[in-house]
């Protein structure tokens, strides 16, 4: 479980179905993570971790407690990261939209 002091400092919308967040810890950018349709890329580096990859928003969950967003990974690992709830509920939002993989039912609203 990666736990450190990883705080989503902003999140923006690069295209409808393209959400950025931006990533620091200790008040140093030290990333994102993108989440494109269906996919999160995630391009994190700091201290001696780097996590760079790509995964399907099906093979995860999200979860919202404590000021903090948390991916889990269907291999069992977890990324935390501190998140005010308008973040999270955008994030939730485009998840749920784009984790149907029937593209005729999707819906933005």
């Amino acid at each position: 479980m990666i736990r450190q002091n990883l705080t989503i400092t902003s999140h923006e919308n690069k295209a409808e179905d393209y959400i950025r967040l931006n990533i620091q810890t200790d008040d140093k950018t030290c990333g994102y993570i993108d989440i494109i349709a269906d996919k999160i890329n995630f391009n994190i580096s700091f201290e001696n971790v780097f996590f760079k990859g790509i995964e399907s928003i099906d093979k995860n969950t999200i979860e919202y407690r404590e000021s903090r967003l948390l991916f889990k990974f269907k291999d069992g690992q977890q990324m935390y990261y501190r998140c005010c709830p308008k973040a999270f509920e955008h994030i939730s939002k485009h998840i749920k939209c784009y984790a149907n993989t029937d593209k005729s039912k999707r819906t933005t609203s």
